[in-house]
């Protein structure tokens, strides 16, 4: 489960089983909903063994969007893309998929 952020400061939220081909796949508008907003940085991410699991996590965090529970996400996403910077991509798992 990933939130994205565009070129117009707005959130997009979605799963998929290769974060890496879907953050190619929509900066290069081959995605209808944000073909022509872009580009996108990814805000935050959560990996899951299960698509069902990423999925029902999906549908939580989209009907958080805008709330305070939405925000805290966001929060975390600023020490996740700090953690990443100082340790390197591979060390860094993402936050934990039990926020919630």
């Amino acid at each position: 489960m990933y939130i994205l952020k565009d070129a117009k400061e707005r959130y997009y939220i979605g799963s998929t089983d290769n974060l890496q081909r879907r953050l190619y796949e929509h900066n290069s508008g081959k995605t209808k909903l944000l073909k022509y907003k872009t580009p996108v940085d990814l805000l935050y991410y959560e990996t899951f063994n299960t698509r069902s699991e990423a999925c029902r996590r999906e549908i939580l965090v989209k009907k958080y969007k805008g709330g305070n529970a939405f925000k805290k996400l966001i929060n975390n996403a600023h020490v996740a893309q700090v953690a990443e910077h100082f340790l390197g991509k591979d060390e860094v798992a993402g936050p934990s998929p039990a926020m919630g």
